[in-house]
């Protein structure tokens, strides 16, 4: 399965592939109020809360309509991948990738305009060449 950043997901929509408890805290006797059910949005991700001594998962934030926030712990298989992909989500593997070809077009784009320097370095000292054999051509 494949590793998504958590930074990269905020203000994603998720998508819950379960039924699943939504809690006003971020642990596991937080107040309940509301359960989502299977294919249902439950909001943006705003936020998330690492683990600690209180807790042994992460647990996502979202808002509720009023802007108050509630939390589900972070689960596999608990959110629809092909939703948040469809919003754009890359993977650490494939931000990877990009940043790697970026890095290539850049070098690759650094050459490309040494080569250019080169070249209108080459036309003028052709010039140069040619105007020198003229004027000693004519002397």
């Amino acid at each position: 399965m494949a590793l998504y950043r958590l930074d990269q997901l905020l203000g994603k929509a998720f998508f819950v592939t379960k039924d699943v408890v939504l809690r006003r805290s971020s642990n596991d006797n937080g107040r309940v109020f509301y359960t989502a059910k299977k294919g249902q949005p439950i909001g943006r991700l705003q936020s998330w809360v690492s683990p600690n001594a209180n807790r042994d998962k992460y647990w996502l934030e979202f808002d509720d309509v009023y802007g108050i926030p509630f939390y589900v712990p972070m689960e596999s298989n608990l959110f629809s991948l092909s939703k948040l992909i469809e919003q754009g989500a890359i993977s650490v593997k494939e931000q990877i990738e990009l940043d790697k070809k970026k890095e290539e077009d850049s070098k690759k784009d650094g050459f490309d305009k040494a080569k250019d320097i080169a070249n209108i370095a080459l036309i003028g000292v052709g010039i140069w060449a040619g105007v020198t054999v003229l004027k000693t051509i004519k002397s």
